[in-house]
C-alpha cells in the first residue's frame, strides 16, 4: 500500500524572470505536491515504436491512502485509448503485447485525468532528474495555455510520487477523458515538454509550438506528429464536444471496429490527417477543420 498521501496546498504554476550571469532567463517554479502511488509490479514487452524522448505513461486511480497504477508502463499513447475502451465496454482488449482486464485491474478514474509519467533517459545522458523535472514543468506550461484556449477547468496539476522523485503525476479536468482525441492530445503535449520550450500563457502557445518543430530532429516522429496537428490543436480543443468517445445512446466510436482499428486510428494525428474508408473518423475530422 503506499504512503498516505501529504496535504500539500496545490498552487498554479508561476513562471519568474530571474537574473543569472546578466542574463535574463525564465524560470518555471510549480509548487510540487507529493502523492503515494502503489505502482505496476509486473513487467511486459510491447511492441512500439522508438520514442527518443524516453517517456512512459499510464493511469492512475485513486486509493484509500493515494492512487494505483492500472495498467503497466506504455511508450506508446495508443494504449491508452484502448484501456479506455476496455474500461467502458467491460471487455478485455489485447493488442501488441498490452493488455487492459477490466474484471482484474484498478478501474480508470473517468471523473478526472490522473496519470502517472516516468522517464528511461539515454546512458550518456547527465543530470537525468533535473533534465526531466523541467520537462515535466514544461509540459504543465503546454497544458495550462491549452486548458485557457478551451476554458478548461480547474487547471491541471502536477504531482511528485513519494516512492520515487523521478515519477510525475499529472492530474486534469474530465474534459481530457471524454474521448481518445483528448486523451491523446494530453499525453502529446507531455511529451512535447522534452523540448523545454514553454509558454508563458495560452498567447504563446502556437508560437512555441513553432519553436518545438524547428528545435526538433526532422527524425523524431513526434515533429511529424506536431506538423500534422498544430493547425488543429486549439480547434481540438474548443470542438472537444463532438469527439466524446460515448455518443447519446451510449453509441461509442468504432464500436464494430476491431482493435486493431481502433489502436491505430482513435489518435489526434488520425484525425487530422483523415484515413480512407473511415467515414466515423472523417466526419468528425471535417466538424473540427470547419
Amino acid at each position: 500500500m503506499p504512503t498516505k498521501t501529504k496535504n500539500i496546498p496545490e498552487k498554479e504554476t508561476v513562471i519568474e524572470k530571474v537574473e543569472k550571469e546578466g542574463a535574463e532567463k525564465e524560470v518555471i517554479k510549480p509548487d510540487l505536491k507529493e502523492v503515494g502511488v502503489t505502482l505496476w509490479k509486473e513487467s511486459y514487452y510491447f511492441s512500439e515504436i522508438s520514442q527518443p524522448t524516453g517517456i512512459y505513461y499510464a493511469f492512475v486511480s485513486p486509493e484509500a491512502d493515494g492512487y494505483r497504477q492500472c495498467h503497466g508502463w506504455i511508450k506508446c499513447r495508443d494504449f491508452l485509448h484502448d484501456a479506455l475502451r476496455g474500461h467502458i465496454t467491460g471487455h478485455e482488449e489485447h493488442i501488441y503485447g498490452f493488455t487492459y482486464k477490466p474484471k482484474v485491474y484498478p478501474p480508470l478514474d473517468l471523473e478526472n485525468m490522473r496519470i502517472i509519467v516516468k522517464r528511461i533517459a539515454s546512458s550518456s545522458e547527465s543530470n537525468t532528474s533535473e533534465n526531466f523535472k523541467q520537462m515535466m514543468q514544461t509540459a504543465l506550461s503546454l497544458i495550462h495555455a491549452a486548458e485557457k484556449h478551451g476554458n478548461i477547468a480547474p487547471p491541471s496539476t502536477l504531482g511528485v510520487t513519494m516512492e520515487n522523485k523521478d515519477f510525475y503525476v499529472f492530474e486534469g479536468a474530465t474534459d481530457w477523458m471524454g474521448s481518445t482525441f483528448m486523451i491523446s492530445l494530453y499525453t502529446f503535449l507531455i511529451r512535447l515538454g522534452y523540448y523545454k520550450i514553454a509558454p508563458k500563457d495560452e498567447s504563446e502557445l502556437e508560437a512555441k509550438l513553432d519553436e518545438i518543430l524547428n528545435k526538433g530532429r526532422a527524425s523524431d516522429h513526434d515533429m511529424g506528429y506536431l506538423r500534422a496537428t498544430k493547425p488543429y490543436i486549439i480547434k481540438i480543443i474548443k470542438n472537444r464536444g463532438v469527439l466524446k468517445y460515448v455518443k447519446e445512446g451510449e453509441k461509442r466510436l468504432f464500436d464494430s471496429r476491431s482493435i486493431d482499428t481502433f489502436h491505430n486510428y482513435t489518435g489526434i494525428v488520425s484525425l487530422c490527417n483523415e484515413v480512407y474508408g473511415l467515414e466515423e473518423l472523417n466526419s468528425l475530422a471535417k466538424q473540427i477543420k470547419a
